[in-house]
């Protein structure tokens, strides 16, 4: 299986690294992570080592239902079939993703992955420098759209091998789910992914972080098992949360004229005092909410209707557009309403193009994911609900359904079950090293179901 473990390995790095590849392409996904997959999928068959998570079910299902839109669709006379067959790859890419890197992460050694996974953290902190040193043309040979620029009013951070800087922030997320899946986080890994997110100074990574300690604060109140020091260390992360949040409110300015970034400062600002009004007026905070009420709209308007890629058509929809406006209209006092040509959302492209059938999918989607998850107690299980929480956050306002980094984080969350019984039955054996693919599916239990087909597993 050599071979496929050294696949298996480059697959971990450019879904990490989703940008990556030949930067001339017109698109900031890189090819690179699906074709690697794609390769893989017939060798994870033979080796019977193809897990699919039961979260990818319903990934098949909505493409299912988005290929039966676009024959079924007819809201919209003249279709634009390129943007069509990007809807379409978005789905599948996503489903492929899912599987793939779900089963690499049972199939390799979790030394392995936290190998690859410090290694793209170091790459991060080199594309660091290169923007620091004015020499960010080297990163576009293989980045598309790297834009990095200093601006004159500190407006936003460093973007590294990414696109842009709130892409990190997402990044961020995986490298906390991925590390705590595999067993591997530790006080030095936690520090260089936090300052990943704070290097880059967007306003999605004070968002990400709220809702982060948000979520882990919601799950050490509900999950059962706390002892009295994690209860402790709960207060004390709330109490400097509180305090952090009490200086950017009252201080914002001063924390600009020291050369915070003015995007991501000002924004959080603006949602501690509950500034709705200043938010509706602010167009990248309306384009990260815009798959959400597009796809609130889209079910209100014509619950039943199936149209593939109806993002690009919103315009031209009128009863949903009317719905779009009005949303944004009564919750922000919105004076703009982006229309971008795709969702910005898994969940808004899924709800926009299937409307309530995607709804119910959506649900059925989180529901899944949840019960993928390790039922550990007390504090492992509460970082577990925190990350699923955090998760759904970025699957309702921020993902897109080619995103890799979405996709790997939902395989990690889906396998840590898996993957921490392996641990513990390497733990009962005195085994440090890793699990062949047979021992992890007779240890896992009720995570991992026989091979359907002969060759793969449903986890």
């Amino acid at each position: 299986m050599k071979p496929l473990h050294v696949l298996s390995s480059l697959i971990v790095f450019f879904v990490i690294m989703p940008y990556i590849g030949y930067g001339g392409l017109p698109t900031d996904v890189q090819p690179v992570a699906f074709v690697l997959c794609v390769a893989a999928i017939p060798l994870l068959v033979y080796h019977r080592a193809l897990h699919i998570p039961k979260p990818a079910l319903l990934c098949i299902a909505v493409l299912f239902l988005s290929v039966v839109g676009f024959f079924a669709g007819t809201a919209f006379a003249e279709r634009d079939l390129f943007f069509d067959a990007r809807a379409i790859f978005g789905h599948l890419s996503s489903i492929v993703i899912l599987v793939v890197f779900a089963s690499c992460l049972v199939l390799l050694p979790a030394t392995r992955v936290a190998g690859i996974a410090d290694a793209t953290l170091a790459l991060i902190y080199v594309g660091f420098v290169l923007n620091i040193l004015d020499l960010t043309e080297w990163i576009q040979v293989v980045v598309a759209r790297a834009e990095f620029e200093w601006f004159d009013d500190q407006a936003r951070g460093l973007t590294s091998f990414f696109p842009e800087q709130s892409r990190l922030a997402n990044q961020m997320v995986l490298y906390l789910v991925l590390y705590w899946a595999i067993g591997r986080m530790n006080s030095t890994r936690l520090c260089l992914v936090l300052a990943i997110g704070a290097l880059s100074g967007s306003g999605q990574f004070f968002i990400n972080t709220f809702v982060l300690v948000l979520s882990t604060i919601v799950a050490a109140v509900m999950t059962r098992g706390q002892s009295t020091g994690n209860r402790f260390a709960v207060v004390l992360v709330l109490a400097v949360s509180a305090g952090f949040a009490l200086v950017i409110r009252d201080y914002a300015d001063d924390l600009v004229e020291l050369g915070f970034p003015i995007r991501g400062i000002y924004a959080m600002r603006e949602l501690l005092i509950f500034n709705l009004t200043a938010l509706g007026q602010d167009n990248g905070f309306l384009f990260k909410i815009s798959g959400l009420a597009q796809g609130l709209a889209a079910a209100y308007a014509s619950p039943f209707s199936l149209e593939l890629g109806a993002a690009l058509y919103f315009e031209n929809d009128h009863a949903a557009l009317a719905a779009y406006e009005g949303l944004l209209t009564a919750l922000f006092d919105a004076g703009r309403f982006p229309l971008p040509e795709r969702s910005y959302s898994v969940f808004g492209a899924w709800v926009t193009d299937l409307k309530l059938p995607g709804l119910v999918l959506s649900i059925l989607f989180a529901v899944s994911l949840h019960r993928q998850l390790s039922r550990a107690a007390g504090f492992s299980g509460a970082v577990a609900t925190a990350f699923f929480l955090t998760t759904v956050f970025l699957f309702l306002l921020r993902s897109n359904t080619s995103d890799p980094t979405f996709w790997a984080t939902v395989a990690a969350l889906a396998m840590s079950g898996a993957l921490s019984a392996r641990r513990v039955a390497e733990e009962m054996a005195g085994d440090n090293g890793a699990l062949h693919h047979e021992d992890i599916s007779s240890t896992t239990g009720p995570v991992v179901a026989p091979s359907v087909g002969g060759s793969s597993g449903v986890a």
